[in-house]
């Protein structure tokens, strides 16, 4: 009987050993889960307008990004990173990102470029110990959906140019024989509504710990524009549409997620929870625009001059100038305007790459401002405009003022966030006034007597043109509106007469009197 109760309790110890081993592998396990769940999310705040600030320490936000903290303009980029902790040196990785690309057919993030695109001294590393960045081999994907353009038919007018981009990666070793890779994109929705788009990166990290970072792009309503007042980078391309942008939406539509995370050495999903970061549609900037065309109606010369532009914005002031170098006219018969349509290919035509300039206003909002074209000698200004209110949500209900067009080619506005301004200088060469001179006299016979009905002829001997006239019952003639300081042949002839001398040549600087004696 004791040595039954001995072999009981040995069992018993025996199993409770494995127990506790079991829970040991159980918490060590769990804890090494917990370390790799360690992915954070930052997005930039780059402060307000009035007080950028650089992307290093806290202002590399693990947390939603609002007008007080960040300012961004539709066209820049938003730099983000993920801090990835508690790895395995030498295991292989893949972290899915996802971004919203469309909110009910708006255009939100619409495509990934380098983490330093707008933010060109953003440091992702700044807080980050034994953080050294490295740009990864293979490029950003074009994705073929923006490329497509609003219509989403590739090769056509709309189509978008994506700013190429790489991402850069930490703790890799990007030279060895495991690379980071990209994969393709996954779309989720349509964007006729609501979509999501998502890229995996694979990584092979040589330390704990790996910082990725990338930027996302902020869809623009326009593209293939050069600035007055810069503000970021200029997309080379076309945009969206005035009204497929998410200043349409309220709230935060600009979204940056990491979906997914795997361990593909050890076959393991895990666990990241929630990583959505939002941009407020606050924080984004749609810039109203005034684009400044120039056409010039040359009557002589064999070369359009440049002609100056001055501006007077809140902030800063400048000048420009343009030269009408194409062929071809802006504005239509009746120097009626372009639709917006047509503006907008114009100005991603590069052939009118210097015949207009936009002049980019950032706010606050409603702004003021005016552009005056300089006086040019010879030259008559006139100037046409049209203004389109762009916008909903933060703009809803705007109006934009009517432009105010001084006698001097001044155009003063008034307006609000994403308006748009199109005003074309259509200048001819002034009329000018010149000295004029005039030529008289009489046509008499040999005896004095006048003769009626003879012809006075005057020849411009530089410019070709004749100018003719009867004589009265008397013999007197009167040839007028002679150009002034030109030479001139004055001839006569009248039927049954004959003279000498029939023509005289003369420079007309004043009235002049010229008479003719006939031999009979």
């Amino acid at each position: 009987m004791k040595s039954n109760n001995i072999l009981k309790t040995y069992l018993f110890n025996i199993g409770k050993f494995f127990a506790i081993a079991a829970a040991f592998v159980f918490l060590a396990v769990g804890a090494m889960q917990v370390k790799a769940q360690a992915v954070n999310l930052d997005q930039c705040a780059n402060g307000k307008p009035s007080a950028h600030v650089q992307c290093i320490d806290n202002q590399w936000l693990n947390g939603d990004l609002n007008a007080a903290k960040s300012h961004y303009q539709e066209d820049q980029s938003v730099p983000y990173r993920n801090v990835i902790t508690g790895l395995t040196a030498g295991q292989t990785y893949a972290l899915t990102l996802q971004y919203d690309t469309t909110k009910g057919g708006k255009h939100a993030i619409d495509y990934l470029t380098t983490y330093n695109q707008t933010e060109t001294n953003a440091d992702p590393c700044n807080d980050v110990t034994g953080c050294s960045l490295v740009q990864v081999a293979q490029q950003i994907p074009i994705d073929l959906n923006v490329t497509k353009g609003q219509d989403q038919i590739l090769g056509t007018s709309d189509d978008i140019t994506q700013i190429p981009g790489y991402f850069y990666i930490s703790g890799t070793n990007e030279a060895g024989i495991h690379p980071t890779t990209l994969s393709g994109y996954t779309l989720t929705g349509s964007y006729a509504g609501d979509s999501s788009t998502s890229i995996t990166v694979t990584f092979t990290p040589t330390q704990s710990t790996v910082v990725l970072t990338w930027s996302g792009h902020i869809a623009s309503r326009l593209g293939a524009v050069h600035t007055v007042i810069t503000g970021g980078s200029v997309n080379t391309g076309n945009g969206w549409g005035i009204d497929n942008s998410a200043i349409n939406i309220p709230g935060s539509p600009y979204h940056m997620r990491n979906t997914d995370f795997f361990n593909n050495t050890t076959n393991t999903k895990i666990g990241i929870g929630q990583t959505d970061k939002q941009l407020a549609v606050t924080a984004v900037i749609f810039p109203a625009k005034v684009f400044v065309f120039k056409q010039l109606n040359v009557l002589t010369g064999d070369q359009d001059p440049n002609f100056p532009f001055t501006f007077n914005t809140v902030t800063p002031n400048g000048s420009f100038s343009l030269v009408d170098d194409h062929s071809g006219n802006i504005l239509g018969a009746g120097d009626t305007l372009p639709t917006i349509a047509q503006f907008n290919a114009i100005t991603g035509d590069p052939a009118y790459a210097n015949d207009f300039s936009v002049i980019n206003l950032i706010g606050p909002f409603p702004t003021t401002g005016s552009v005056t074209e300089a006086p040019v000698a010879g030259i008559n200004p006139q100037v046409v405009c049209t203004a389109v209110q762009a916008g909903g949500g933060s703009t809803s209900g705007a109006t934009v003022t009517p432009m105010s067009i001084t006698a001097t080619a001044t155009v003063n506005w008034t307006l609000n966030e994403a308006n748009l301004v199109y005003c074309v200088y259509k200048n001819t060469n002034a009329t000018v006034t010149a000295a004029t001179a005039s030529v008289s006299g009489k046509v008499t016979t040999k005896s004095g007597k006048g003769i009626k009905g003879a012809t006075v002829t005057v020849s411009d001997v530089q410019g070709g043109k004749t100018a003719s006239a009867k004589t009265d019952a008397k013999g007197n003639y009167t040839i007028s509106k002679l150009e002034a300081g030109d030479l001139f042949t004055i001839s006569v002839s009248a039927t049954g007469y004959t003279f000498s001398p029939d023509s005289v040549t003369r420079t007309l600087n004043n009235d002049e009197t010229v008479n003719f004696t006939a031999n009979q």
